[in-house]
């Protein structure tokens, strides 16, 4: 599609700006939790916690970034879609219109015809007239 923006695009945006940010706050929030997991893992010296919760964080993390992509994906699948229809529209009245154009500019020869046609009717019509007014002046012929 060109650089135009339906209501439905930006609505679908809208959305995944909200959830992107709702997911993002919910990223800090579990990343703060780890942070704490973390200090007090530090605290009792555990190695194999200490493991875990990074494991748990970098699968958090993976997790919303391809929720992320995955909507994005969808929003330019939908937007393309959109694209292709839009431009069979736009061919479609593109067509309309030229017929249009063409049936009009036909007309215009048609009736530039007829009144050149009439122009010559009318000619032909007044010098009969004349003539005729002519030979009625002039009296019968013997």
């Amino acid at each position: 599609m060109s650089t135009t923006s339906s209501p439905l695009v930006k609505k679908i945006e809208k959305l995944v700006a909200q959830e992107a940010k709702a997911d993002e706050k919910n990223v800090k929030h579990a990343t703060k939790e780890l942070q704490k997991a973390e200090k007090a893992y530090n605290k009792s010296g555990k190695v194999g916690l200490l493991h875990h919760i990074h494991e748990v964080k970098k699968a958090l993390l993976a997790h919303f970034s391809e929720q992320e992509t995955q909507k994005a994906e969808k929003i330019v699948s939908k937007t393309a879609k959109e694209q292709v229809k839009t431009s069979k529209h736009v061919k479609k009245e593109e067509s309309k219109f030229n017929n249009a154009v063409s049936k009009r500019q036909e007309a215009e020869k048609t009736l530039k015809m007829a009144r050149a046609q009439h122009g010559r009717t009318q000619q032909m019509t007044e010098y009969r007239t004349s003539h005729d007014m002519q030979d009625t002046q002039a009296g019968p012929a013997e």
